[in-house]
């Protein structure tokens, strides 16, 4: 048995579709791991293989392995497997991960043919990578089947799978309660586009497993790295025989994401929701099997890498690359050629200047500002330039309202006669962005940032709460801020006395629409019935009025003899006001108004974003970042109303916002010639 070197061992590719194969030589245990690479001419000839999928791990972690390159020049259907002495082999590392993963596969007395990215691509020539990646939707979807690999077992892997199999078995008796084979419940699960029909309602004590210990097993499996793995998500999406290896278990993937549908729109409880504390892998976990998003033609590009914020890659280019093999309005085989981003992986370009190309494609493509909803500072303005690319390396701090803002329309881009005037400079180092647009407002007022404890109705919880409060001032105004100088710290936030700004409908309806960004429950934006709106703000009386009573407990009376009605804070004095109680009591009788509700509403916007108001007395949502001196822009080619901060060469832009009254058109029609052109750093 000869030796080679090992760059023989990567042997240029002849095509762009070009591939190589692995075949794995049978071995038990601890047997070196033994590899034939074989080089296939088109992926079209290729024989029948298995794509691997998993975590590359430590890649200071490697072991060892023996692989040769076959001597058939074409590796097609016809070609009967190497055998080991046929070929020299040279030793070559892969990481603990792989060689984990290829020891599990590996059968006892026959080859297996398979494809890992590790090892069949070769990661040192980044041309060749390039190419291998933008043929990756191709080569798993070919795949006869794809091996997940999560990792290795552990103390708890056992009862998180028996765990999945008690909610496939609840599952498969609420659907089919007069029985049904487990094999055709499986194939069902397969065929079906997502699950929530399978699911038991929330609360369905038949079907509940509030009380299984087997839970927090349940919550680490989820918390495996795999499931935060940005390229998982092409890997099972194109092929529907997967199958998933944890040490020496193993379960269809069905299963698997059942199982997290179930934890989170499942008869699990909310209490027991809130032990988990790997929501993240959960809600992924679901995500990639959701086969609607893979087929719907109105799912963007953009939304499609935003998703991808919550996902891991080693390589932040990646968070882009890994999903160009989706046909979505911006990719080949899309719903729309004109969005065609032409988009081609490249890891000579740097990462800031792959994320900028894809800013700049999105507007010149879409005719749109559909990309600055993704822009997502977190609670501060980062020192980094330029503010107006999203950072796809970053997690989401927040919920992208993009998907909102599909529904909004502040400058009238979806009428047919909407001509765009969007205007980009001359593009040379990728820093700046000029945009047209008028001035709509300055933030006057503005709350901490909202987060889910705070909205809860729990009276340890709801003097924290952020609306049932009074505007605290900002530890630093803006430094563009013109307003001058004013005490902040006693204005009532939800003041239902003082805003005149909308005059023409219930003061108590504007703040439950801007509270919960328009929607009202279980139904999308657009065009809510009078009674959906009637009954949402009958929602958010009762969601005030309790609010009251669960700080009221600890609060001093205002009839306390010690003079506390001339001394006490304006929002005691608001929260203890009878005629105040009165009309909120009044909306929330007529309808039977729902707390609880009001409370889950608060979800779709509030959280990690701010609540404020304008000089002019607009109310809002905004970013986190958002700080009081900040301006209100409505950009031509803008859904949004989005918020910008004042520097010395032009403006950062903060990010989007919604303006209660200035979403759908309002202020649309302006004459363009009040436009003045803003310079995005």
């Amino acid at each position: 048995m000869g030796y080679l070197s090992k760059p023989v061992l990567h042997q240029k590719l002849q095509r762009p579709d070009s591939i190589r194969l692995l075949e794995l030589h049978p071995g038990k245990g601890q047997d070196p791991l033994v590899c034939i690479m074989h080089h296939v001419s088109s992926i079209s000839t290729a024989p029948a293989y298995e794509c691997i999928s998993y975590v590359w791990g430590d890649p200071n972690e490697t072991e060892e392995i023996l692989c040769g390159v076959a001597n058939n020049p074409s590796f097609t259907n016809g070609n009967a497997p190497s055998e080991p002495g046929s070929t020299s082999l040279v030793s070559f590392s892969i990481t603990k991960s792989l060689a984990g993963v290829l020891r599990r596969l590996r059968l006892p007395d026959a080859e297996r043919i398979v494809w890992a990215d590790g090892i069949c691509i070769n990661q040192e020539d980044l041309q060749e990578k390039g190419l291998q990646v933008a043929l990756m939707g191709k080569i798993y979807g070919r795949a006869s089947s794809v091996a997940v690999w999560l990792g290795h077992s552990d103390n708890h892997t056992k009862a998180a799978i028996e765990l999945i199999d008690v909610i496939s078995n609840r599952c498969r008796e609420f659907v089919h309660p007069e029985g049904i084979d487990l094999a055709e419940w499986r194939r069902k699960l397969n065929r079906s586009a997502h699950f929530l029909d399978y699911l038991p309602e929330r609360g369905d004590d038949k079907a509940s497993i509030n009380h299984d210990p087997r839970i927090d097993s349940l919550d680490r499996f989820f918390g495996r790295a795999w499931f935060c793995r940005v390229w998982v998500i092409q890997e099972v999406a194109t092929c529907d025989a997967i199958t998933a290896y944890c040490g020496t278990f193993h379960l269809p993937w069905d299963l698997i994401a059942l199982a997290a549908g179930w934890c989170l729109y499942g008869p699990m409880s909310y209490d027991m929701q809130k032990r988990f504390r790997n929501v993240n892998g959960i809600s992924n976990a679901l995500f990639l099997r959701d086969k609607v998003w893979q087929t719907a033609d109105t799912v963007t590009f953009l939304h499609l890498i935003g998703r991808g914020k919550d996902f891991d890659a080693t390589n932040a280019r990646d968070k882009i690359y890994a999903m160009l093999s989706y046909p979505t309005d911006g990719l080949p085989g899309g719903s729309d050629p004109r969005f065609h981003f032409e988009l081609e992986p490249d890891y000579t370009k740097a990462t800031s200047e792959v994320y900028s190309l894809v800013a700049i494609k999105s507007i010149q493509c879409r005719r749109d500002l559909e990309i600055l909803s993704y822009v997502d500072h977190g609670p501060e303005l980062s020192d980094m330039s330029p503010t107006w690319i999203p950072r796809w390396d970053r997690p989401c701090t927040v919920g992208m309202l993009d998907q909102l803002s599909q529904h909004f329309d502040a400058a009238l881009v979806k009428e047919p006669n909407y001509s765009a005037c969007v205007r980009i400079p001359l593009y040379s180092d990728g820093r700046s962005l000029t945009l047209s647009g008028f001035r709509c407002g300055i933030v006057h007022l503005v709350t901490e940032s909202i987060n889910h404890l705070d909205l809860a109705l729990d009276a340890e919880k709801a003097a924290n709460n952020p609306l049932m409060g009074s505007f605290r001032p900002s530890p630093e105004r803006s430094s563009g801020s013109k307003l001058a100088s004013e005490e902040t710290d006693d204005v009532v936030v939800l003041n239902l006395n003082d805003y005149t700004q909308y005059n023409a409908e219930s003061i108590c309806t504007a703040y439950a629409r801007t509270l919960s960004l328009a929607r009202t429950i279980g139904q999308e934006i657009s065009q809510p019935s009078a009674e959906q709106i009637a009954q949402h703000t009958a929602d958010f009386a009762s969601y005030v009025l309790t609010m009251m009573d669960l700080i009221n407990q600890n609060a001093v009376p205002l009839s306390d003899s010690t003079g506390a009605s001339s001394s006490a804070p304006k929002f005691l004095r608001f929260i203890q006001d009878t005629t105040i109680r009165e009309t909120l009591s009044a909306l929330a009788r007529e309808r039977t108004g729902d707390a609880s509700r009001f409370c889950y509403t608060l979800g779709y916007g509030c959280l990690q974003r701010k609540f404020f108001r304008t000089v002019a007395g607009h109310i809002g949502i905004g970013p986190a970042a958002m700080a009081e001196g900040d301006i209100l822009v409505m950009f031509r080619g803008g859904r949004m109303i989005y918020t910008l901060r004042e520097r010395d060469e032009g403006w950062s832009l903060i990010g989007e916002c919604y303006v209660h009254g200035f979403m759908n058109g309002e202020l649309g029609r302006r004459a363009v010639s009040d436009d003045e052109a803003f310079r995005l750093f």
